[in-house]
């Protein structure tokens, strides 16, 4: 004020690179063009502009809005924070779906059993072992028993339960065991790379490569294995 008083306004902040004031609250909900919400460097008679901008009717509907999105911000009940911690729980959601699908992978792949089946239906006894298992698995888990109710009420179609899904998976975990295995080939003292050659069902030669090294364990242990690499 001109006498010095002092007037306490939280909506009024300074920008420091512009050199100018504004109004918090209307820069945030204001649509219309104001001094205020632009911002002003015009410091000639700025007592009289602030207490005009204060008691404005447009001015106090933005502080009002301001006070509500602070509140519900404080009280975890805002829009903006129900919305994120929805993302926040289908994100961690389809992740767990993703963690026990590479489980039945692995299962799988381990056992050398087939993937898919005459069917690829979700119900059918021919649907083949990495559906049969998702059923299974749905029974007692709740992860895959909430995607099985979506799946059936139509509720989404991006489920990674299809073949094309399944194939990629395998590659990155093939890859993933490829890069563990070449880890150990390059620490291990002793190594040998085993090539033969297979026909595959057109009769054509299929050049296998293996890897065989020496793995010493903390408690130097050592153990002689083999990792199929790849065909070349």
């Amino acid at each position: 004020m001109n006498n010095g008083e002092t007037v306490p306004r939280s909506w009024l902040v300074y920008s420091v690179k512009s050199d100018k004031i504004f109004c918090f609250c209307c820069k945030l909900f204001e649509t219309n063009e104001s001094p205020f919400r632009s911002g002003t460097s015009t410091w000639e008679g700025l007592s009289k502009k602030l207490k005009d901008h204060e008691t404005g009717t447009s001015h106090q509907k933005c502080y009002r809005q301001w006070m509500q999105l602070k509140e519900g911000i404080n009280n975890d009940s805002s829009i903006d924070k129900q919305e994120m911690q929805l993302f926040l729980k289908e994100r961690q959601f389809w992740r767990d779906v993703l963690e026990c699908l590479i489980d039945i992978i692995k299962f799988l792949s381990e056992r050398n059993l087939a993937f898919r089946g005459s069917e690829e239906v979700l119900g059918s006894p021919h649907n083949g072992n990495f559906l049969g298992l998702f059923e299974l698995l749905a029974k007692r888990d709740p992860v895959l028993n909430e995607l099985q109710k979506r799946i059936e009420k139509r509720q989404t179609h991006d489920h990674y339960l299809s073949n094309k899904i399944q194939n990629e998976l395998i590659q990155l975990i093939a890859k993933e065991v490829e890069k563990e295995n070449l880890k150990k080939l390059m620490i291990s003292k002793y190594y040998a790379i085993i090539l033969d050659c297979t026909p595959d069902v057109s009769n054509q030669e299929q050049l296998t490569v293996i890897l065989r090294f020496v793995e010493c364990d903390t408690g130097n242990e050592v153990t002689i294995k083999e990792a199929f690499f790849g065909y070349l």
